[in-house]
């Protein structure tokens, strides 16, 4: 009774909500003041959030808030008044987006006590182009020849060992994923997704730019997307987490660019999040559009300014892991990532081709505001595929890279259902190819789930009530020293290197945001000279202290 009435509330916005069609000129995004009034409360979640996402929430101690509750349904009723529509709501931005002919309709809002702030995101563009693929068109796919065992997916994957999960069992079981994107022509027909079928592996569908279940009859991308992660012919073609469970949502119009692709998404993800799923990819990114007064500047990739990457950051707040491709602007005039990838803590995936080397399309770091984007880098030229012929083949971009290491988080996930969204994205950043050394083009490099893996299997905690230092790295010690550490509250951290008279000749802090492993990087220590020295890690509950010696 508890799951129907959560599904009740979940489609309560949409149930007899209109096809999004020509039939409107504008779409206008209303910000809300509060939620006042509302029928729900945080003693009763489940009438608004599945016991998945409750399991979730309690998990990583996150507690069910106002922000939690959908929007105020009388307020969106009386906006509907003023000759709109409803098409889709955020309750973690309180707010929604209404369809209208009624050019005046911002006009007519400005004395509702309500609303906050009203804006234009949609200007009636036709939804029927011919130009099926103008949001990719730096894509491509092929035919290829297969090969064996893992099949034409082979390079893709062991590129970053993901191979050694999968030998141990870890395939994506359990994990849930939702796959954002422009739809997924006939996925429901190729044999590389039968096993998904045939073991209730897809969870369900919607479609947020048509209001409606079906998404097989949509545009081929989000079905290329999927083949990555969720294909499993052995011998041919098998993805990079072949047991996941899916949830596949169309918040792409492929016909058109405007700003209410961005309220859609927000939407789909909020949908993701109430439904209990783990992981959300999306090879989607957002910067200029159609009608140039939408359109960003390389200065909101700050990870802050855009609705898309807000709804990013909420998802991640909420303990989803965010995956996001890059994009393919590396060699256009923009260059740069797009959001929601310049979110703090979206996985953004850039791409290199078969032998590791970037992609030129792969768009460029760093985010606005100086940070290390990409986060990683996967392949994403030739990536093997499901091609709309249901044939295997290859395709590049930023779009194939991203879903096939979100395959892999799901792996790793499943390794280590302890672990927090931020924990395994510290983790994974630490353990790719480049971590030392990050730049503008690679990010933190090419990770490596084997070599993460065994790094959190060796991260043994005695106590977890206790605040205690695990590892020290390397030691002896030239440049640097690596430290990993676990904590148990919010606190600011001190680390001293004392020499043996017992001074202070290094000494650094870090904030630590919540109970978390911690690793901490000791860099620029090749002044320091030769000998013994004490390292110092001084938390809240104690102090922690181990002997390390300094090469030459």
């Amino acid at each position: 009774m508890e799951r129907n009435k959560f599904w009740l509330v979940v489609f309560g916005v949409l149930i007899g909500m209109p096809v999004f069609c020509q039939n409107y000129s504008y779409g206008f995004l209303v910000e809300f003041t509060d939620k006042l009034g509302t029928e729900y409360s945080v003693e009763h979640p489940e009438v608004f959030l599945s016991n998945r996402a409750l399991d979730r929430r309690i998990k990583n101690g996150i507690a069910v808030t106002e922000e939690d509750f959908p929007v105020n349904k009388s307020y969106a009723d009386s906006i509907c008044k003023f000759d709109a529509v409803l098409h889709v709501t955020s309750r973690w931005l309180n707010s929604a987006v209404f369809l209208t002919n009624n050019a005046s309709f911002p006009d007519q809002l400005v004395q509702v006590s309500f609303v906050k702030k009203v804006s234009a995101v949609y200007l009636g563009a036709s939804l029927k182009s011919s130009n099926l693929t103008s949001k990719w068109h730096e894509e491509s796919s092929i035919e290829v020849p297969v090969t064996i065992d893992y099949g034409a997916s082979e390079n893709q994957l062991t590129m970053c060992n993901i191979q050694m999960l999968h030998n141990q069992g870890y395939m994506g079981d359990g994990i849930q994923m939702a796959v954002l994107d422009g739809g997924f022509y006939r996925a429901d027909e190729f044999t590389a997704f039968e096993s998904m079928f045939q073991n209730n592996r897809l969870l369900g569908t919607f479609d947020f730019v048509e209001n409606d279940a079906s998404v097989f009859e949509d545009h081929q991308h989000g079905m290329n997307v999927l083949s990555i992660i969720a294909s499993n012919l052995p011998g041919q073609l098998v993805g990079s987490a072949p047991e996941a469970s899916f949830w596949l949502l169309r918040s792409e119009n492929v016909y058109s660019e405007y700003r209410i692709e961005e309220e859609n998404f927000i939407a789909a993800a909020e949908f993701a999040d109430s439904a209990g799923v783990d992981i959300i990819t999306a090879s989607l990114g957002y910067s200029v559009f159609d009608d140039d007064a939408m359109s960003y500047s390389y200065q909101d990739m700050d990870g802050k300014t855009t609705r898309v990457t807000q709804g990013a950051e909420k998802a991640f707040s909420k303990g989803i892991f965010m995956v996001n491709s890059a994009g393919n602007e590396g060699d256009n005039p923009w260059q740069h990532i797009t959001a929601p990838s310049d979110g703090e803590h979206v996985l953004c995936v850039g791409a290199v081709d078969s032998m590791g080397n970037l992609a030129g399309f792969s768009s460029l770091g760093p985010s606005a505001d100086g940070r290390t984007k990409p986060d990683v880098v996967g392949q994403g030229v030739q990536t093997s595929l499901v091609l709309p012929t249901g044939e295997i083949g290859q395709g590049s971009g930023t779009s194939f890279s991203g879903p096939l290491i979100a395959g892999m988080v799901a792996c790793l996930w499943q390794a280590l259902p302890g672990y927090s969204n931020q924990e395994l994205l510290g983790l994974i950043r630490q353990t790719s190819s480049n971590y030392l050394t990050p730049d503008d083009y690679y990010g933190y490099g090419v990770p490596d789930f084997a070599k993460a893996l065994s790094k959190a299997q060796n991260l043994h905690v005695d106590d977890y009530s206790k605040d205690q230092l695990l590892t020290v790295f390397p030691n002896p010690f030239y440049d640097y020293l690596e430290l990993d550490a676990y904590f148990v509250e919010k606190q600011t951290l001190i680390v001293n290197l004392l020499d043996v008279k017992g001074s202070v000749v290094y000494s650094e802090s870090w904030n630590c945001n919540n109970t978390a492993f911690k690793h901490l990087e000791l860099k620029n220590l090749a002044g320091l000279e030769r000998g013994v020295y004490i390292l110092e890690v001084i938390s809240n509950q104690t102090i922690s202290s181990r002997k390390i010696v300094k090469n030459p």
